[in-house]
């Protein structure tokens, strides 16, 4: 669950950066974090 929030946090961080891909890609971890739970 740690884990979850930090990613949630690093995504919205990048959102906030306004960097489209970097947030793809972030969401494409999380989503892979999401599987491997």
């Amino acid at each position: 669950m740690r884990q979850y929030a930090l990613t949630r946090v690093m995504t919205e961080l990048s959102v906030h950066q306004g960097g489209e891909s970097v947030s793809q890609v972030l969401l494409c971890e999380v989503s892979l974090g999401r599987l491997r739970t």
